[in-house]
């Protein structure tokens, strides 16, 4: 525990938050809710982009407040441009408000929010840390670049007190991208161990995808690497946890190369730890990858892992100590990896078990916290 003169009262500042889960607001989650249970005060600022949705809450000892947007207000959908607009000028108004009632603001993700964020901070002298949730295909420079021009980065690179980059990936392409070096930390994603754990690792050909429907996941390719596997084993199963824009093309594919009986595709799952704890072996075959929250949490439960070597999951799995590694665009690579595993109890028992001691080497949450505990002590001043 934190002692008391290093108590901040952090305003955490995301575009979307619960109900709405995604990989970056369950990070948000996780962390807001872990400083909270250390005793800091942390109040999250998000839209209101639902208008069911309360203006203001607690949830788990965190303040959440959702900010005005067009379309949250009148239930327009083609005000989606300028509904974000409308939050971000009252994001940014009402950090100022805020004023000397908090230490520091935290934005996750370099999106249009950080920069709102930026302009308060100078505006009331509170420094601002930013998180850099991915890299690649779907990198957040690329995309606030492409949506609001080079001149919002640059006010990043300039206002930004610190840039947390969750992977050495990351941090190279910000650095590239002409952010200082000097200013740039990397920490990982980090996850809650789980309550069970995967120690029966007898024969059950049962893999488990949890992962968004989306081009940049590979899961159409792991559709072709399973069509191949089913060739060579019998009585195999894949589940495939997540919904997004690609699931009915996927279904359709699926269908095409006779996989109906042998894939179930179930959409999104509020818990999906029944279902890994059910599996044999968990598969990530992203084009691109940040640090995938589903990988951390397959790995923090023993589960031994395939994933493809991009982003976070080099970074996570070391291959053939901690998981197996494939190439990318490689069903053929991707199929073997799999086989190799389901193919061999003790390689599935030794590989799990490493799994979930790297987890809780240095990915847990509680870890992850404290290291941006660290960045807040330093921002607010405060050594002690």
């Amino acid at each position: 525990m934190p002692s008391k003169t290093s108590l901040h009262r952090i305003a955490m500042v995301i575009g979307q938050y619960a109900p709405i889960i995604g990989g970056a607001e369950i990070q948000a989650r996780r962390l807001a809710e872990e400083l909270t249970r250390r005793g800091h005060r942390v109040a999250v600022l998000t839209g209101r982009w639902d208008a069911s949705w309360p203006d203001e809450e607690m949830k788990n000892g965190v303040l959440v407040r959702r900010l005005g947007t067009l379309r949250g207000g009148f239930g327009v959908r083609g005000l989606r441009r300028f509904g974000r607009m409308w939050f971000l000028r009252n994001l940014e108004r009402e950090l100022v408000d805020l004023g000397d009632s908090i230490d520091v603001i935290h934005a996750h993700q370099l999106l249009e929010p950080a920069v709102s964020a930026v302009a308060a901070g100078e505006k009331i002298d509170k420094p601002v840390v930013a998180k850099m949730s991915s890299a690649g295909m779907t990198s957040d420079p690329a995309v606030l670049r492409e949506r609001s021009g080079d001149a919002a980065w640059t006010r990043l690179c300039e206002g930004l007190r610190r840039l947390v980059a969750v992977t050495s990936e990351a941090a190279e392409e910000a650095a590239g991208a002409g952010f200082p070096r000097k200013r740039i930390v990397q920490i990982p994603n980090g996850v809650p161990l789980p309550s069970w754990r995967k120690e029966d690792h007898r024969e059950d050909r049962h893999i488990v995808c949890v992962s968004r429907c989306r081009p940049e996941k590979g899961i159409d390719m792991l559709l072709q690497a399973f069509e191949r596997l089913s060739r060579r084993l019998a009585g195999l199963r894949l589940e495939l946890i997540g919904g997004g824009e690609e699931l009915p093309r996927l279904q359709i594919m699926a269908r095409g190369r006779g996989l109906s009986q042998s894939v179930r595709f179930h959409g999104d799952v509020k818990d999906v730890d029944p279902l890994l704890r059910d599996a044999s072996v968990f598969v990530l075959p992203s084009r691109t990858e940040g640090m995938s929250n589903a990988l951390l949490e397959a790995m923090a439960g023993g589960l031994p892992c395939v994933a493809t070597a991009v982003g976070g999951n080099a970074e996570l799995i070391d291959h053939g100590q901690t998981g197996l590694l494939c190439d990318t665009e490689d069903p053929e690579s991707l199929a073997r990896a799999l086989e190799s595993l389901l193919a061999d109890e003790a390689l599935r028992a030794r590989l799990g078990a490493e799994a979930r001691k790297k987890i809780e080497r240095g990915y847990t949450i509680n870890s992850v916290a404290s290291r941006y505990e660290r960045i807040y002590n330093e921002l607010a001043g405060d050594r002690a």
